[in-house]
Formats: structure tokens, sequence, C-alpha cells
């Protein structure tokens, strides 16, 4: 069928940079996870990866549920939430190579944690 890739075959230029990606992300969650059974993408601060989401995306810190909204859309996601989501799995990652740091759950501001626990 037209578009579709050939079995066995590997994908090539971004599709491969893409599926590399993706399976590091998988893999360093794994890791995480391992080493700490609580260290796991469902136990990430949702506000956090928003808040993520924001900066990213060049918003004002105080962007309004509707911004927020629209702008996830305008990204090809369903909803902000749905955004979210589907960034636990790469959080990690982005946040541990910025920081320079190993992945961690923990919280992205003391104030987040305690509301945590």
């Amino acid at each position: 069928m037209a578009g579709q890739p050939r079995r066995g075959r590997r994908p090539t230029g971004r599709a491969a940079a893409t599926a590399e990606a993706v399976a590091a992300a998988f893999a360093l969650n794994t890791a995480a996870e391992a080493a700490d059974p609580r260290h796991s993408t469902a136990h990430l601060v949702a506000e956090c990866i928003g808040r993520h989401f924001a900066t990213a995306w060049g918003l004002a810190p105080d962007a309004g549920r509707q911004v927020l909204e629209a702008t996830a859309r305008d990204r090809a996601f369903r909803d902000f939430a749905g955004a979210v989501e589907v960034a636990r799995t790469f959080y990690l990652g982005t946040r541990a190579a910025a920081t320079g740091s190993p992945p961690a759950t923990g919280s992205c501001s003391a104030a987040s944690e305690s509301q945590r626990t």
C-alpha cells in the first residue's frame, strides 16, 4: 500500500530520528523506574509539565486556560490535558538534558511536592 513502510525495512531520515528519540525516552523511563519504583511517569506532576509547555511555546506565565487549549490544538493535540499526557513519556529526558542531572520524577518546585505527598 502506498505511504506505508515496507515490512522489515528500517526507518530513515526524520522517521529514524523520531524512532530513536521514542526508544531513548522509553529506555530512560524504564531505567528511572527500575532504580526506584516511585519514579514512574505516572507520578509526574501535570502542573510541571504544563508549565514546561507554556515556556516552550512562548506563552506568558499567567496564560489562561483558553490560551493553553488553543495553543495545544494549534499543535495538533486534542486539548491541553492531552498534550500533558502525551508529554509524560518525554518529560524526564527533556528535564534531564536541560538540567544535566539524572532523571527523577520529583517536583518542579517544593510547593508542588508538598501538594503531592
